[in-house]
This record gives C-alpha cells, sequence and structure tokens, in this order.
C-alpha cells in the first residue's frame, strides 16, 4: 500500500514533466526486471550492465528480443560514453526521488542497500520506493536541515560515492563523468520544475536543489569538497527571453558515441557553439524561433557527427 509521503513524492515527481514522469514508482511489478542496487558495486556485474546499454532496444512484438547485441567492442572512450548512459538514467530517478521528498517535508534513505532498480531496455531507469525508510518532517519531526543531512548523506555518501568510485574501475574518467551527470540531474530538477510547475509548487523543489548545489560540503564526504561543485557552468542566453542562462557541463557525457544516438549532442555539451544550445533549448521546450520544426536537433547531429571522436568510432564500427 502506497504511504501518504511516496503517494506526495510520486505525484511532485511525475509534475515534474515527461523527463521524469514514471521514474520513480511504488512497486514493481511482476514482469519488471529488478536489480538491488548493492549488485553494481560488484565490477564485473557493473561492467557487463554499463556495456549492456549500448544494446539495441528490443523489438514491440511478442519475443522480447533484442534487434542486437551489445556494441562488441568498446575502446576506453566507448566505454566512458556507456558509463555516461548508465549513470545518467540511474542518477535521474534517484535525483528526482531525493528532491521531491525534500520539497514534501520527507527525507528518504536512499542508501545502496535499500534500493531497488528497474532496468527497461538494458537501462536502470526506475527506482522502486517500496521498502525504502523515510525520515518524516511532520509538525514535530525533523528539521528541514536534518531531513537535508539525512537525504544527502544516503544518497550521496552512501549510494552514489561508491558507485561512481566503482565506475572508475569500468572505465578511465568514469567517476568525473559520473559526478557531472549526477550534478546535470539536479540542474534538471530545477529546470522542470519552473517549466512544468505553477510558482508555488516550483518553489520549494527549486529552492533544495539550490540548496544542495551551494552547500560547501555533504554529509559524509566531509573530507572533500561538494562533488557537485564546479561541474557545470551558466552562460547567459541571448537576450531574446527563454532561456535566460544556458546550463552547460564542463565536460561532456560522451553519450553521442554511442551508435544509436547518432552523432546527436545534448542542449548541455559543452562542443555545442551556444547559439546551437539556445535553439536546442527552445525546440525542446516548444519555443517558437521561426525555424523549422527539428532544425535544431538536426544541427546537433551534424557538429557531433564532425566530432574526431565520433569519427573514429563510427571507423571502428565499419572496420
Amino acid at each position: 500500500m502506497t504511504q501518504t509521503w511516496q503517494a506526495g513524492l510520486l505525484g511532485s515527481v511525475d509534475g515534474l514533466g515527461p523527463w521524469f514522469r514514471g521514474r520513480v514508482v511504488p512497486e514493481a511489478d511482476a514482469s519488471d526486471t529488478v536489480v538491488p542496487a548493492k549488485s553494481y558495486l560488484e565490477i564485473d556485474f557493473l561492467r557487463d550492465a554499463v556495456v549492456r546499454t549500448t544494446a539495441t532496444p528490443p523489438r514491440a512484438d511478442e519475443s522480447g528480443q533484442d534487434d542486437g547485441p551489445a556494441e562488441a567492442t568498446l575502446d576506453e572512450t566507448q566505454l566512458g560514453a556507456a558509463v555516461s548512459r548508465f549513470t545518467r538514467h540511474y542518477t535521474a530517478s534517484l535525483t528526482a526521488a531525493a528532491l521531491a521528498g525534500l520539497s514534501n517535508g520527507v527525507g528518504v534513505d536512499l542508501a545502496i542497500g535499500h534500493c531497488a532498480i528497474i532496468e527497461r531496455n538494458n537501462i536502470p531507469m526506475t527506482l522502486v520506493l517500496d521498502g525504502l525508510p523515510a525520515l518524516d518532517g511532520g509538525p514535530t519531526g525533523a528539521t528541514g536541515d536534518e531531513l537535508r543531512r539525512h537525504a544527502w548523506r544516503k544518497l550521496y555518501a552512501e549510494h552514489l560515492a561508491p558507485l561512481f568510485d566503482a565506475m572508475g574501475e569500468v572505465a578511465k574518467g568514469g567517476t568525473r563523468l559520473a559526478w557531472t551527470n549526477a550534478t546535470e540531474w539536479v540542474v534538471y530538477v530545477m529546470d522542470a520544475a519552473e517549466i512544468n510547475l505553477d510558482a508555488t509548487a516550483a518553489k520549494p523543489i527549486r529552492d533544495e536543489c539550490k540548496t544542495l548545489l551551494a552547500a560547501e560540503r555533504l554529509p559524509g564526504l566531509d573530507d572533500r569538497a561538494n562533488p557537485l561543485h564546479d561541474r557545470m557552468e551558466w552562460p547567459a542566453g541571448d537576450g531574446n527571453g527563454f532561456p535566460e542562462v544556458v546550463p552547460t557541463r564542463k565536460l561532456c557525457c560522451l553519450s553521442y558515441l554511442i551508435s544509436d544516438r547518432s552523432a546527436r549532442l545534448c542542449a548541455t555539451c559543452p562542443h555545442l557553439p551556444l547559439e546551437d544550445r539556445i535553439s536546442l533549448l527552445r525546440e525542446r521546450h516548444g519555443v517558437s524561433t521561426g525555424a523549422p520544426e527539428g532544425a535544431a536537433e538536426k544541427r546537433s547531429i551534424e557538429v557531433g557527427m564532425n566530432r574526431p571522436s565520433f569519427r573514429r568510432a563510427a571507423d571502428r564500427r565499419n572496420s
């Protein structure tokens, strides 16, 4: 049975829009592929799961078989891209649950030993709420700061930090990529709240995101600076309305190197010129620009295809 705090959290996550809808569920279905999150700390299991994300998604037929296997051989850069794809999706559901919970006065315990992840089409896509403990603020419960310390410690120190350290064993630079992805999803939650919610509903979520990004240190990681610091930058837009600022990663996610991405760069990609990132953001959010629909995405593919690393990956696949 869904508890009151779970219902509020699920409503807040789904309200963030299509990127988040269905990323957190109250319980798994019998047909779901459910993986205990702690299983990913076993390096061979993790490596296999990472490589599997490059497989072609299953056909929409009764067989449920893949159209093709994961890419047979991955060089170091392509393996980094696979790590990035894994952690981008994995982190999305956890980040949304933590921040939506805090905005509802609940500190969800997302320690890795408590979490179960549903893989969909070989992607660690969805967090299962069933069985997760939570610290509830309530009228006489924990304060906002206590809830934050609890939620941040459980998610970052007791879940993502050990997982991201393991990613460094799977691929060179995997840990840096993973922390950049974790930062990016805090930004996505913040922006999604502003775009998809009314001002009253958006404010507590945005406040939680800003507080997290501004924190000097995170509980349980007190021996180092907040690992979400200095991963993104926010250059100003072109002054013509949305977007006022353009969130930009300092480190490319490399996802464009995976064959099913067809070289498409992200709206946060440092390799995509600022004017193209602005156009892509407007296109994604339905802001009229006078350009043909899809023109910004086609441009992002064109730029990606001209990247030397993409040409090398393409040559490798075709050899």
